[in-house]
């Protein structure tokens, strides 16, 4: 298993020599006299995708390398690999039809499938395994890590939506709310719901998804106050990589404004080059 740090603990001077010592050769693509099978799968893979594949990161850069993700640059992770080439296999096309083909343009510039990710953190100075859950991935902006969760992956239907779902709600994050600007603003002053809570806004004081619902929320935050923007945003990515245009349209038929946002939702995730409906 090997082990990498977040880039936020990488420093270097201003006299330092930065020029990377791999410059001449790309140790994300299988060497030139490697004709194995994995190897020459690797190869086809990048050919159809254009992202390369990894099965473990021995003699490659720091897949972590200068993460956007969130909550993971404090972590230390080590991984259980694949090492069966038919499993390995496997996972690619799995990961290809369900996640890569998806995210199209999107696609990041190499992927390494794991069989599972374990998070450590150090305490006063002893590294010990972090208390929640593993994580199932983490985004870098080299290399996209991806748990199959000692095949949880091929035996919950909603895996793979989930994933790409988280793997989209980064890149939304990312570009900002000038990017959501017009799916804030189909709920009139959209702002005052997150600076006031129900009282103030002369709502009753409890826990009501149909009041939200009406209002343009895919449901309630509490009992004092409705949706943040942070969980507004990620039910509706969520919502629209798990519905289908017409589910959706189905299920919130009395919300009117709960259709228009998940129209503009989606809109905008295609408009980052996602193929939401993997065609």
């Amino acid at each position: 298993m090997m082990a990498c740090m977040g880039a936020a603990f990488t420093a270097c001077s201003s006299d330092e020599d930065t020029t990377p010592s791999y410059a001449d050769s790309n140790k994300f693509e299988p060497a030139a006299d490697d004709n194995s099978e994995l190897a020459n799968y690797r190869r086809d893979f990048y050919k159809n995708t254009g992202t390369y594949l990894l099965f473990d990161d021995r003699g490659v850069l720091d897949v972590c390398y200068d993460m956007f993700s969130t909550s993971t640059s404090s972590y230390t992770y080590t991984y259980d690999y694949i090492e069966n080439f038919s499993s390995q296999k496997k996972a690619a096309e799995k990961v290809k039809e369900s996640i890569l083909k998806r995210l199209g343009d999107s696609s990041p510039f190499s992927i390494m499938i794991v069989d599972k990710i374990h998070a450590w953190t150090y305490n006063e100075g002893v590294l010990e395994a972090k208390p929640k859950k593993d994580p199932t991935y983490y985004l870098g902006s080299q290399c996209y890590v991806f748990s199959l969760e000692q095949g949880k992956a091929f035996t919950d239907p909603s895996f793979f939506d989930n994933l790409i779902a988280n793997i989209v709600l980064a890149k939304v994050n990312a570009k900002g709310d000038t990017f959501l600007k017009d799916f804030f603003a189909l709920i009139e002053d959209y702002d005052k719901y997150q600076d006031y809570d129900k009282y103030g806004l002369g709502y009753p004081e409890e826990y009501n998804d149909d009041l939200a619902r009406s209002l343009g929320f895919l449901r309630d935050g509490n009992g004092w106050y409705f949706r943040s923007k942070k969980y507004d945003i990620s039910d509706y990515v969520t919502a629209v990589f798990t519905y289908t245009n017409a589910e959706f349209e189905e299920e919130f038929s009395a919300y009117p404004i709960c259709i228009a946002r998940y129209a503009k939702m989606k809109e905008l995730i295609e408009s980052l080059g996602v193929n939401v409906d993997g065609e």
